[in-house]
This record gives C-alpha cells, structure tokens and sequence, in this order.
C-alpha cells in the first residue's frame, strides 16, 4: 500500500472518510472508494480539487509581532490550598514570596509603555492563590485604570482562583470591574476533595461550591478550569459543572513536566482517555442535532474543550473565511508575559519555575523575546511533518520542554490530544447537514450564522 499524500491527511470514523488539506486549513467528507485510492498510492489531485484548494504549497511566512498587550501578576506563592499536582512550591530561589505594590505599579507602567498604540491592554491576577492579596489587586486595578485612561487605552482583567475566598466583598469587585474569573475545581466531591485538600489537610469541595453558586449569581460568565489525573470520569465533571451553574468548563490533563515523581501523571492514559471523551462527544452532538434536542446540545455545549475545536472548524468553513494559518498556539512570550513577584518577566506563568527562561524585568523597557518568535511549524522537525500543524499552531511549549527537554521537540501524548481534538471538529463539521447548522445557531450554540 503506498503512503498517503503529504498534502492531505485521510481518516475514517464509522465507515466514513474525511479528508483534510495540511496546507490550508479545508476539509471534508469524501466518498471511501476515493480515500482508499489515495492510499494505495493514486493522484491526490481529485480529492484536493474537492477540498478546493491549490495544488502547490505555500509560501514562506514572514512574521509581524504585535507589542505585549497582556500581564499575568504573580501576586504570592503562598496558597491556601495543597493541590497534589502544584508545581509553585518547586520554583527555586523565589526572593519575594509576595509582589510588592511598588513592583505591581511598575508592571502596570510597563505595560502602558510598551503596549504601544493597543487601545486594550489585559491584567491576569495570578498565584499561589492570588486572593490572599485581595487589597493589593483593588489598589492595582484603581491605578491600572487611571493609567490606562491618562493613555488613551481601557483594561481588562482576569483571575485564576481556587475559590476559597470568594466573599462578598470579593464578588462586588470582580463583578463591578467585570473581571473574568476563572476557577480552578476538579468536580465531584471526591475528586475535588482528593486532588485540591486544604492547607494542613481537609476538604473544600462543599466550602467551595457554595462561593461558587454566589459568584456565578454575579459573574454569571466565569469559567471553570477541571485538571484531570487519567482515571477521572470527564462526563462527571461536566456534570458537577452544570448543577453548580457554570456554563463553560474547560478541562485539561495533568501535565507532568515540573511535577515531582510522587505527582506525576499517566500522561498516554490520560490523553486516550480525553481523546476517546471528545469522540463520544462529537457523537452525541450529531445525534442531538440531528433530534433538534436543544437541551441536549446545551448541555454539551459546557465542554468547553470539545466546544472551541467544533466552532473552530465551522469557522474555517464558512463561506469566503479566508486560510488563516495558526503559526503559534498562545502569545506566550509575544504577546503575553508573567511578572515574577520579584518583577522579572517569564514567557507565560508555567515558565516561572526555569529562571534560564527569564526575559527581562519591569525595571527596563523591552523584552528579550526572539526565542518565542520563532515558530514550531519551522523549527520543530515534529511539528513540520504534522498534518495539523496549521490547524493546531505546535501546542503548548512547557508541556515539551517538561516531556523532552525542549521546546522545539513535542510531547507526543499532547499531541496526540490535539490531533484528535482537530478530527473530532471536522468530523461534527462534515456530518451536520445546512438544516442542521441552521438549528445549531438557531439556539444560540454556535454564534451568528454563516454567510
């Protein structure tokens, strides 16, 4: 049997073939006799005439970095909680465990300076949990915001919590400052009790379900961040998702890199594990589409995971959308950059724990950011030869720094997640009929309607 086409990457679900264009991001349900043909060896030329895409490769990209327009704040190290796969107590020679408000007003400057013309500029609050510092994010948000408004630009802000502090007086100021809040809970109670105790032992999930429900009265939008050993049930996470109120939960694998051996997670059963999630997913996503269950597809439609990648490929699909090339998965390092407590700027907060990775200070102007310009799709022999490089932008950089020592050479198991995340949204794609595209925006699950 010869090999596929490097254009093109072929695969089946249930007797049916996809096809998909590693150069330009098009794809679609094509007849089985014309895949296996293609396999054995045929021209590639009438399944690419189907995708509608040329027959030559694209050129090279030249790239154009847009300024820094995004700071995450490393509040404090300290925490209120013992999450099992916690990697901030391995972060060496941490010299302030909290940030000072003369280093936070410093990031804010920085930020104002070399955002350059963004007219919106993005403050993360960051821990450790970064609530313990609850009166230190009040006087930076009161300084961002007249910073921002003596230059011309607005600030929006974002936190990642554990949730055990969400008080009254908390809510008002994530509420009044529309503060996009996520929350870090790993759902059902055993679950959650088991991977997130408190500080000196204990459970949380009943303290912190009942802040949650009062949040979400207010912050009606906030997120819930699920972080999964192999072995957990996703389906009962969404579930706990949805009694609690969320209506995104976002859940990702435990990672392994920067965790001790006693945390480590089984990262080829865990990414299976989701790999297999996201296919029942998609399945029950046709079938509800297919009934008109809206309700069905509403409460799919909390997986956020499964949601970005099926919206992502409608997207791509819609008439006239131009290629659009996904070159870099996050702005890491670009776009975006973490303050230390000490003030010294890293590529993303996972970067924290790798002082070599460290790029400058809120002290100096500039960035030293040239190793994260460089794309994956040209410097990872891995990520070249991958059909969904371009859909996928080469994945998270810690994550293959941790599994292979570099950034420029991928975990396989995160890669093999991805890949199966792109194939789920392709497949939901191919199978939903013009009426039942028409239903899905109809109800609001898929925003807007296509041209």
């Amino acid at each position: 049997m010869g090999l596929t086409d490097p254009r093109l990457h072929l695969f089946a679900v249930q007797g049916a073939s996809y096809a998909v264009s590693t150069d330009y991001l098009r794809f679609a349900g094509i007849a089985p006799e014309a895949a296996e043909a293609v396999r054995r060896g045929g021209p590639a030329g009438p399944v690419l005439n189907r995708l509608g895409v040329p027959l030559e490769p694209p050129g090279q990209k030249g790239f154009r970095f847009a300024p820094p327009d995004t700071l995450v704040l490393m509040l404090t190290y300290a925490c209120n909680m013992a999450c099992r796969y916690c990697c901030q107590g391995e972060i060496p020679a941490a010299r302030e465990n909290q940030m000072s408000q003369a280093v936070a007003y410093r990031a804010v400057d920085w930020l104002m300076r070399n955002s350059a013309d963004a007219e919106t500029v993005n403050i993360g609050f960051f821990g450790g949990e970064p609530l313990l510092r609850f009166p230190l994010m009040q006087e930076i948000a009161a300084y961002a915001d007249r910073r921002a408004s003596a230059a011309g630009k607005r600030v929006r802000y974002g936190i990642m919590t554990n949730g055990l502090l969400l008080t009254e007086p908390v809510i008002d100021f994530l509420a009044a400052n529309q503060v996009q809040v996520t929350v870090s809970f790993d759902g059902p109670a055993a679950v959650q009790n088991r991977n997130r105790p408190l500080k000196g032992g204990g459970r949380s999930f009943r303290l912190i379900a009942g802040r949650i429900r009062k949040l979400l009265a207010r912050c009606p939008d906030a997120t819930l961040r699920s972080t999964l050993y192999a072995g957990t049930d996703p389906d009962l996470v969404l579930q706990t998702a949805r009694r609690l109120g969320f209506r995104q939960c976002r859940m990702e694998k435990v990672s392994s890199s920067l965790l001790a051996e006693g945390k480590k997670n089984d990262e080829a059963a865990s990414s299976g594990q989701m790999a297999a999630h996201l296919r029942r997913q998609g399945e029950r996503f046709l079938a509800a589409a297919r009934e008109r269950d809206a309700a069905a597809l509403q409460r799919i439609a909390v997986d956020g995971a499964f949601m970005e990648v099926v919206r992502q490929m409608f997207q791509l699909a819609r008439a006239g959308a131009p290629v659009r090339r996904r070159w870099f998965s996050c702005g890491a390092g670009r776009q975006l950059l973490a303050v230390a407590a000490n003030g010294d700027l890293y590529p993303c907060p996972r970067f924290l724990a790798l002082p070599e990775y460290r790029l400058g200070s809120v002290a100096e102007d500039g960035f030293r950011g040239e190793l994260h310009h460089k794309s994956l799709l040209i410097h990872s022999e891995d990520c070249r030869s991958c059909w969904a490089r371009y859909y996928c932008g080469g994945g998270c950089v810690v994550e293959h720094l941790g599994r292979t020592g570099s950034i420029f050479r991928a975990n396989p198991d995160t890669c093999r997640l991805r890949r199966a995340r792109i194939e789920t949204g392709i497949r939901v794609f191919a199978e939903c009929s013009d009426d039942d595209r028409a239903f899905l925006h109809e109800i609001g699950v898929l925003p807007g309607r296509q041209a």
